[in-house]
């Protein structure tokens, strides 16, 4: 039997010295570390502008350059924020406002006739509603 010759030498790139990550929290540790470091392109640090890239600059400047709309996509929300998803509203809104009135002026008629409709029936209590206008009027004024 022939002997695996495949173990690894010493400062062997293929060792992973700090083991599987245990878990999410390890993982992103690992992946910001490996983020800050330098950049290398063909065994040498990459340079910009006379300073030393970072992975996380090279990865950000290749989705700027990328022909993929998924990419520039991705590169656009982390430079400047998620665009807003619309939301659509749809069906009729009630908006009931209520004016506090004081005991003193119980008597006084204080709304249009157009808002109250007929009669009250058996058993139904006398509540009078605002509409929203006549309110936003009422605070103009007064």
């Amino acid at each position: 039997m022939a002997a695996n010759n495949t173990s690894f030498k010493k400062g062997d790139p293929r060792i992973n010295r700090n083991g599987r990550p245990k878990s999410f929290d390890a993982l992103r540790k690992l992946a910001q570390q490996i983020a800050h470091e330098e950049a290398q392109a063909g065994g040498k640090t990459v340079v910009i502008n006379g300073k030393k890239a970072t992975v996380a600059e090279m990865v950000m400047r290749q989705w700027a350059a990328s022909k993929d709309p998924r990419l520039q996509k991705t590169f656009i929300e982390i430079a400047f924020g998620k665009v807003p998803d619309a939301v659509e509203v749809s069906g009729k809104l009630l908006l009931k406002a209520y004016e506090t009135v004081s005991p003193d002026d119980w008597d006084k008629e204080i709304y249009d006739n157009n808002q109250i409709d007929g009669e009250l029936e058996d058993g139904q209590t006398e509540e009078r509603a605002i509409s929203a206008s006549t309110v936003a009027d009422e605070t103009v004024e007064g």
